[in-house]
């Protein structure tokens, strides 16, 4: 078990590509630009379309492609569990392609079951590649400089960020105490193998000491935090100033343009 291994998801990764050197904010933009239209996306050639352009993404961010096959394995059983779900406890509409008795597998049934583990699939890749290419205080800087406008209303905006930044980052935090508990538990004895429902009470096992853990480490955090002097109602200078270029204008535009295109695509089709 290589959790820690298998998932990059929250990590960045440092580099020198095109993405890496956009400005954050026109990342975090595009991000939830791609990710509001995937989800509504539901022809194959739009998923075609958001298929093509995260190769050309990734291409350009210099990350290999079999980082991307490691953020995917780790949710292996979500998409089994997702596919399932919508073939089996669907109703059945159209024609029936498979049928056991009383139960029926339609094909109308199957195709909202793959639309479904496509959006899953996609928003983990659009996701890690934010957080691959994005330095964590760029992300929170981002974040902050984007909802800029909320602070007239009083909406602690700095506080938002931050806290979405530490939520990303701690993901492999966890991940990294889940595999520590996975092997002390191991070397007690404990069984991981067998049937499927074996493995999963057997996995239940590790929760309550991984939230304790979890728990444990967030405190570590705020006492570091507290040492350091960190107050959120002082004014926070930006170690690295952002800097918006017209390749930012040009990545924005291009994705709200290709966003454009796929959902006049689903319109009219």
């Amino acid at each position: 078990m290589r959790l820690n291994k298998d998932i990059t998801f929250g990590k960045y990764s440092p580099g020198d590509s095109l993405i890496h050197r956009l400005d954050p904010r026109a990342k975090v933009f595009t991000t939830v630009i791609f990710l509001s239209a995937v989800f509504v996306t539901r022809t194959w050639i739009g998923y075609a379309t958001w298929g093509l352009l995260l190769v050309i993404a990734y291409r350009f961010s210099a990350i290999p492609g079999i980082v991307l096959l490691k953020n995917l394995r780790p949710f292996l059983f979500l998409f089994l569990f997702t596919f399932l779900w919508h073939t089996l406890f669907l109703p059945s509409e159209g024609e029936i392609l498979l049928q056991i008795g009383q139960l029926e597998i339609s094909k109308s049934a199957v195709n909202t079951a793959v639309v479904y583990c496509l959006r899953i699939g996609m928003f983990i890749i659009i996701s890690s590649l934010l957080t691959l290419t994005t330095a964590p205080l760029e992300f929170t800087d981002a974040i902050e400089k984007s909802l800029a406008l909320l602070k007239r209303v009083n909406v602690p905006v700095h506080e938002f960020a931050l806290m979405t930044s530490i939520a990303i980052r701690f993901i492999p935090t966890i991940l990294d105490e889940a595999e520590k508990l996975y092997l002390v538990q191991s070397n007690r004895g404990a069984r991981f193998d067998g049937s499927l429902m074996e493995r999963v009470y057997a996995l239940l096992a590790l929760v309550v000491p991984l939230l304790t853990t979890t728990f444990l480490r967030a405190e570590e955090l705020a006492v570091a935090m507290e040492a350091r002097c960190y107050d959120n109602q002082s004014q926070r200078t930006i170690f690295k100033r952002l800097n918006w270029t017209y390749k930012d204008t040009t990545i924005l535009a291009g994705g709200c343009l290709v966003s454009a295109f796929v959902l006049g695509f689903e319109y009219l089709n």
